[in-house]
């Protein structure tokens, strides 16, 4: 309290036994007009040799006011924060910098203390800024006048020069009645648009000095003269300074009001984090969380290649399962994998809860954190404002978790709400943008990327790379989905279909998750959808439990095994069992005792020659070797048991449940071949061999069947050639056709190489042909892809399409496309086939961003080649491009070349324009009649062929047919 009296006083609370000045003239200037919004520094000198430095932050209209006062290498900051009926004060001394800037100025200084206060509990301080009162529970500031004290009649008394600037005088009588304070105040503003540095038209007389004379009541209630002087320097108006009105970075104060609580927590999330600890050593770590299968994975990242950082200078991937308690670490360069049991002091481990356990019966055992203690949230946090924390807007949050010993403060920046980032296929909010650490001297700050709280694959948390591949029990279950109902081309929601085959795996085996691979879903023609995985070894039984030296439990034993050569052993006989819980062995008797207890009663053992080892979790898992875990599959397919939801991503279809019909060991040679059409296209080029280079993006953990299918529908390049290794998934796409140089690749004996077919963006026209006198004959052609290649290559004609003749060996390239004319021409050919590129060919890729969701015609449910398809046959207008939203399946056509230029007031989508590069149609009115005759050959070719592709959309040929008045 003592703080604000000075305070207070120091500010202007001045006595006179009396003040008056006469009225001004009538035809002296108007009185200034003062900001709302206003910062200034003030440098105030006393002629009893007393100064302070001063600076004042101030904003009427949201509500905050803010003083920072150094005197004698002290700095006191007063925040008052009227919205919440707060004002927060922190003292510190001038060496302890925080780093805190406004416009880049330093700010204040590191605390020492913080304390918060009811602004209405101390009424002497709201006379600072003058105050209304709201109700019995808050006030608010008064004017500008009142804080500045320059309210109340002012009487002009001419001009003068206030530090070789010509100044108007203005001087009042002042009081506080609520101090008994009468007093006298000498204003000098800068006359009429005398332009400074920030300098406001609307406020162009700014204060320059502020004189009060008289006496006062000094900080021991003795009345004294004095003669202070206020000099107003960098006067700057109509400015926002919210950092100005927050306590300073990583500063908590006592008894501050909790005003908005810390986003929620979800139970799955994975993210990056950027740590920089004492400003030197600083790295990246990649965490995936899940509580419900009690995982987390961290890659550890060593940029800088610091020796010191970890043991390594290897990417190490470290994947914990607190099913068993055990840790797996991969090096990702040279390959090797450590198994052990988790340590208790592991980032991720509840270590309160182990010592508990073990304080209270010697107990020994880990459990995974919680969401909020992972991310260390589980404290009180108090909302101290908003600021610009990597250049993200964000709410920050003060925890003090100090005791008398140890100092403990945290601070976090969560995303402002109105926020949203963007990930694979949702929108994050409030996500964690940064975390400072203060314990004790040692300082740390991360910065958060890519926080995504969506339901994770699980390929993430795969440990198959710590086992050889003849170790693995490779399986596949087949579940029919034809007799359900459903085509070969469904799209089931794939994510939860494997979620929860990983947790009918749990369930009916009782192992944990880690004791499979990542399972592969592939559709066969067969009408069958095949899940492939592996069961993987069992980790090393000793690394499920840890050693306590020196203890015995003295408790009856489940059972006694003598002449055993080692703990390890001993391990063994324990995981077997699941009401084993730990174990005793002796270094020198090799006797081992099994216990169905974790407690070793806190007694030390007075055989020091005996290890006591604790099972690292609470409930006992079986640890099977493979064979016993493929028998219990065997007969829980057998018995009916293997039963999944099945859900369409058409969520107009209900979820149908799938029974397995069959579950077999397959070799591993046969993850190599896929078995749906997307490969129809595709030739293997190369066996045993990877790309070197020339590879334009990857993908991990895929069928090869999806890496196909990735490869027909990326949307950024012309994807040509990719190549597969069949044991990870490993899949490269490549734009390039695939070499003939052996230089080009490397060997690799689980890749193999594969070539997108000429054909792939053709469509037959089987026992029909259309051969003009115009064509270009080529000879000695031996199969319709070759002559494909012809015809993409061909520099002297735009060729669109071909006539093969194979008896004939010859190849026919044409300018003609089946749509660009009549079917005319056109005879029964049991000799040649017909093939016309796909519409898509007209068009090139240009760019993506989001766009607009307007066009001059739009579309919904379609595909790219759809899309091209309708640009290429609008009637309604030339289009000259498109943009297709693989998201919200959208066609816009365009008039134009470029897509429509975003508007805010519309809805938005993320889309890929694709530039018209052949226009067959020269006057869309005069053609208007042929290209609609065409659209119905097109529809004949489609339904006759049963081709899918081209016309599968059925909303979009419904709203196509319509638009030309065909319905």
């Amino acid at each position: 309290m003592q703080a604000f009296l000075l305070l207070l006083l120091s500010f202007g609370t001045v006595w006179t036994d009396s003040c008056q000045f006469p009225p001004s003239s009538p035809l002296s200037p108007p009185k200034p007009e003062l900001p709302s919004v206003f910062q200034t520094r003030v440098e105030i000198n006393s002629d009893r040799k007393h100064s302070i430095s001063r600076r004042i932050f101030y904003n009427f209209n949201k509500r905050k006011a803010s003083i920072i006062d150094q005197e004698n290498n002290l700095e006191t900051h007063y925040i008052f924060d009227y919205p919440t009926n707060e004002i927060h004060v922190t003292f510190a001394f001038a060496n302890q910098t925080t780093g805190t800037t406004v416009e880049g100025d330093a700010l204040s200084y590191s605390p020492i203390t913080c304390d918060s206060f009811t602004l209405t509990d101390v009424p002497l301080i709201n006379y600072l800024f003058g105050f209304k009162k709201i109700n019995e529970s808050f006030i608010q500031p008064d004017s500008v006048y009142h804080a500045l004290n320059f309210k109340g009649d002012q009487y002009y008394n001419g001009t003068t020069l206030v530090r070789g600037i010509i100044a108007d005088v203005y001087q009042s009588c002042q009081s506080i009645p609520a101090l008994k304070s009468n007093f006298s105040v000498t204003f000098y503003f800068t006359r009429f648009n005398y332009s400074m540095p920030n300098f406001n038209i609307q406020y162009s007389r700014i204060p320059l000095r502020a004189v009060l004379t008289g006496t006062r009541i000094d900080d021991k209630m003795n009345i004294v003269n004095f003669n202070d002087v206020y000099d107003f320097y960098d006067f700057r108006v109509n400015h926002s300074w919210d950092v100005a009105f927050m306590t300073p970075p990583g500063v908590a104060c006592l008894k501050r009001k909790k005003t908005l609580s810390t986003p929620n927590i979800t139970k799955q999330f994975k993210f990056s984090e950027e740590i920089t600890s004492n400003g030197h050593t600083s790295y990246i770590k990649d965490f995936s969380y899940n509580e419900l299968f009690k995982v987390v994975r961290y890659e550890r990242r060593n940029p800088k290649k610091e020796a010191d950082s970890f043991y390594s200078l290897d990417p190490l991937v470290s994947v914990h399962d607190y099913n068993i308690g055990v840790s797996f670490t991969l090096n990702k360069n040279l390959g090797n994998c450590s198994i052990t049991a988790i340590p208790v002091l592991s980032f991720d481990s509840d270590k309160n809860f182990t010592d508990a356990m073990f304080n209270v019966d010697g107990s020994y055992v880990l459990r995974l954190k919680s969401p909020e203690s992972f991310l260390l949230l589980d404290s009180d946090y108090v909302f101290t404002g908003k600021r610009k924390v990597n250049n993200v807007p964000s709410d920050i949050f003060v925890s003090d978790r100090s005791s008398l010993n140890k100092t403990l403060i945290t601070e976090y920046a969560f995303s402002d709400s109105r926020i949203s980032f963007q990930e694979t296929n949702h929108f994050e909010k409030n996500v964690p943008v940064s975390l400072w650490i203060k314990d004790n001297k040692d300082i740390s700050y991360s910065s958060f990327f890519d926080f995504d709280s969506s339901l994770q694959p699980f390929d993430q948390f795969d440990v198959s790379k710590c086992f050889d591949a003849e170790q693995k029990f490779d399986f596949r279950i087949k579940f029919p989905y034809r007799n359900q109902g459903l085509a070969l081309d469904f799209v089931i929601d794939e994510t939860l279909f494997r979620f929860d085959f990983v947790l009918l795996l749990n369930h009916l085996t009782n192992e944990s998750f880690t004791r499979f691979s990542p399972s592969k879903v592939s559709a066969s023609i067969d009408g069958y959808l095949y899940v492939r995985s592996s069961i993987l070894p069992q980790p090393p039984p000793i690394s499920m439990f840890t050693a306590l030296p020196k203890y015995w439990l003295i408790s009856p034993s489940i059972v006694v095994f003598r002449n055993l050569t080692s703990p390890e052993q001993c391990a063994a006989y324990c995981v077997q069992d699941v009401k084993c819980l730990s174990f005793d062995y002796g270094l020198n008797t090799s006797i081992c005792f099994l216990n169905k207890k974790h407690s070793v009663n806190g007694s030390v053992s007075s055989k020091p020659d005996y290890i006591h080892f604790s099972r690292n979790t609470l409930e006992g898992f079986y640890s099977r070797n493979e064979a016993e875990v493929w028998r219990i599959l065997q007969e829980k397919v057998q018995l009916g048991e293997f039963s999944l939801p099945l859900r369409v991503e058409n969520q107009s279809l209900p979820t149908i449940i799938v029974q397995a019909e069959s579950i077999e060991l397959v070799s591993q040679d046969q993850n190599r071949y896929g078995t749906t059409q997307n490969l129809a296209k595709y030739n293997r080029k190369y066996t045993g061999k990877a790309f070197k280079n020339n590879v334009d993006r990857t993908f991990e953990q895929l069928s090869i069947d999806d890496c196909a299918k990735a490869c027909n529908e990326e949307l950024g390049f012309e994807c040509s050639s990719f190549d597969f290794c069949y044991l990870h998934g490993d899949c490269r796409l490549s734009k390039s056709k695939v070499s003939t140089q052996s230089s080009d690749f490397i060997d690799s004996s689980e890749c193999d190489v594969y070539e997108k077919d000429s054909l792939y963006h053709y469509n037959e026209y089987p026992t029909k042909s259309y051969i003009s006198k115009k064509d270009i004959k080529i000879e000695n052609i031996k199969s319709a892809s070759e002559c494909a290649s012809k015809c993409d290559n061909q520099r002297d004609i735009h060729c669109r399409s071909f006539n093969f003749c194979p008896e004939l060996n010859s190849c026919f390239l044409s300018e003609k496309h089946v749509l660009s004319d009549s079917e005319d021409g056109f005879i029964d050919d049991l000799v040649c086939s017909h093939y016309w590129r796909d519409y898509l060919s007209d068009f090139g890729f240009t760019s993506s961003a989001n766009i607009s969701l307007e066009a001059d015609l739009v579309f919904d449910g379609a595909d790219v080649k759809q899309c091209s398809f309708l640009c290429v046959t609008s009637d309604s207008f030339n289009c000259k491009s498109f943009d297709f939203c693989p998201q919200s399946k959208k066609c816009l056509l365009n008039k134009g070349v470029k897509p429509v230029a975003p508007n805010p007031n519309k809805n938005q989508d993320f889309c890929f324009n694709y530039r018209r590069e052949y226009f067959y149609v020269s006057s869309s009115k005069t053609n208007s009649e042929k290209v609609e005759n065409n659209i119905g050959l097109a529809i004949g070719l489609a339904i006759g062929l049963g081709f899918v592709g081209i016309l599968a959309g059925a909303g979009v040929m419904i709203a196509f047919m319509k638009k030309k008045n065909m319905l």
